[in-house]
């Protein structure tokens, strides 16, 4: 493959990546606006991101190895699909129930676009390209992270809520189109005659087999899970406890993801560095919480107390979370669609969690917040060291 070609290709995977994130953090401006219109709770609102989560990281178990059997065009077409109509079914909810649903079937749809991205990253390209491909796609994530909240923000001021999922919907059409009109198949069909159920079973086997691939992705699942925490607590910390606007609330954004950003394209200049960006990584996503709560805990909640803690854990965030996914999925490249899919399963049912959590927590303050940044840090160290440690043990 050509080099223009190379770069055509990542340009349209990360696209394809950044529908799963827009769909996460779009309309968190709006959380507010949408307890009140539909007459609900916050927690119910709140769920709505939870629901997603979690149907977005379960269906990414079935869709992995479907894409190994039967390639991983016609699974982004499926999901492309459903997001689309799910997402204009999330456009014209007349209630909280309707919202919830439609939430929960756009996560099924999702689940068949950005781990299959990833994993046709993984059919493309090896070695160094590979990093900094998987480094790509990561940064487009983040960059639907950091940039939509903002678009959410002014969508929310100057029209409503259900502006959000109107133009989610025409995005995810867009890539459909552009999926069927350009994109090749990266990974040949597969010969095999055995039922797929058989064959699904098979490849997970290999996969859960795999030690070193469990830890890494056990890693960067868990230090992942931060990032959701924080997005569903978030809106109502800085807009309710703060007195922020959607707009101003959207810019915030801006700052704590263009520091996963430029985590994230430190992996690249730091390729050959694998154990250092993980022990250094780990460092910062444990001192993060650890500022955030030394400053909570005496009382004192202020945008910047808040703020400039969680944009130094979204920096080790990015170096972090790229690095264990590389070091998970490069173990097991003949079956990459299965390990991505696992991997992206585990990544998301933990964040749906971690959202669940937070719901149920006060947000008066950030200090809940700093206590379970603090408990992922230390988990996600821990399952870095142990992957680092068995994969020196087998060099040696």
């Amino acid at each position: 493959m050509s080099s223009q070609n190379e770069s055509r290709l990542n340009l349209f995977l990360c696209g394809l990546v950044s529908i799963g994130s827009l769909a996460m953090v779009i309309y968190l401006p709006s959380m507010p606006e949408i307890s009140q219109d539909l007459h609900t709770t916050s927690q119910n609102t709140e769920l709505t991101l939870t629901l997603y989560m979690l149907t977005f990281g379960l269906s990414q178990l079935i869709y992995g190895p479907l894409s190994d059997h039967f390639g991983r065009r016609p699974i982004i077409l499926l999901g492309c699909g459903l997001y689309a109509i799910f997402t204009l079914i999330s456009a014209l909810a007349p209630n909280i129930e309707t919202l919830l649903v439609a939430r929960a079937l756009e996560g099924i749809g999702a689940g068949g676009i950005t781990a299959l991205a990833r994993a046709a990253v993984n059919d493309v390209f090896t070695g160094k390209k590979l990093t900094a491909a998987l480094s790509y796609t990561s940064v487009a994530a983040s960059l639907g992270v950091m940039l939509s909240p903002t678009l959410g923000g002014y969508l929310q001021a100057y029209f409503n809520w259900r502006a959000n999922f109107y133009f989610l919907a025409l995005y995810s059409a867009l890539f459909w189109l552009i999926t069927w009109l350009w994109l090749r198949e990266t990974r040949p069909v597969s010969k095999e005659n055995q039922p797929i159920l058989k064959m699904a079973v098979s490849r997970y086997g290999a996969v859960l087999s795999n030690r070193q691939y469990l830890y890494f992705m056990l890693a960067g699942s868990i230090s992942f899970t931060g990032s959701a925490a924080y997005y569903v607590v978030s809106p109502f910390l800085y807009q309710h406890a703060l007195g922020v606007k959607p707009q101003t609330y959207g810019y915030f954004f801006l700052l704590t993801s263009g520091c996963f950003i430029t985590g994230g394209f430190s992996n690249r200049w730091l390729h050959a560095y694998e154990t250092a960006r993980l022990i250094g990584g780990n460092a910062l996503l444990i001192l993060a919480p650890c500022l955030m709560l030394g400053i909570g805990l005496g009382g004192h909640l202020s945008i910047p107390a808040l703020l400039f803690p969680m944009a130094l854990y979204m920096f080790a965030l990015g170096i972090v979370f790229p690095s264990t996914m590389i070091a998970a999925v490069k173990r097991l490249k003949t079956i990459a669609g299965t390990a991505a899919a696992l991997m992206g399963c585990c990544q998301t049912i933990a964040a749906a969690a971690a959202t669940a959590l937070m719901a149920h927590l006060s947000q008066r303050n950030q200090v809940p917040l700093g206590f379970v940044l603090l408990g992922i840090a230390l988990t996600s160290a821990a399952f870095s060291g142990i992957a680092l440690a068995s994969a020196q043990s087998m060099q040696e």
